[in-house]
C-alpha cells in the first residue's frame, strides 16, 4: 500500500490542474518522474483522445478490447496462438537490448 502514497495525490493534483486536457494531465505526471507509467494511467483513465488511442499498437488487442475488459463486459478472447507470437516477438526484443546492454560502451 505504501505506493499509494504517492501515486494518488500525484495523479488527483494532474487531474484537478488540467481537467479538461488530459494529454497535458498525463503529460505533468510523466515530468515527474517515479512510478510515471500507473500515475498517468490513474489521470488520464477518462477522455483518452481518439488520436492517441489510433496510435496505440498492442496487437491483437485493440483499444475497443482493451476498454471492454476495463468496464469487465463481456469480452472476446484474444486466439492463444496470436498471444504467443506476441509474446516471443517481446521476449526477443527483451533480450535483445540486455545483451546490447553487456557489450561495450556501458
Amino acid at each position: 500500500m505504501r505506493g499509494c502514497d504517492h501515486t494518488m495525490p500525484v495523479a488527483i493534483y494532474a487531474w484537478l490542474r488540467h481537467p479538461n486536457d488530459v494529454v497535458a494531465a498525463v503529460t505533468e505526471c510523466v515530468r515527474c518522474g517515479g512510478d510515471t507509467d500507473s500515475v498517468a494511467a490513474i489521470a488520464g483513465v477518462d477522455g483518452i483522445p481518439r488520436e492517441l488511442l489510433d496510435r496505440l499498437f498492442e496487437w491483437p488487442r485493440t483499444p475497443e478490447w482493451i476498454a471492454a475488459f476495463g468496464e469487465r463486459s463481456q469480452t472476446k478472447d484474444v486466439p492463444l496462438i496470436a498471444s504467443a507470437l506476441r509474446n516471443l516477438v517481446l521476449l526477443a526484443i527483451v533480450l535483445a537490448h540486455g545483451l546490447r546492454r553487456m557489450l561495450p560502451p556501458y
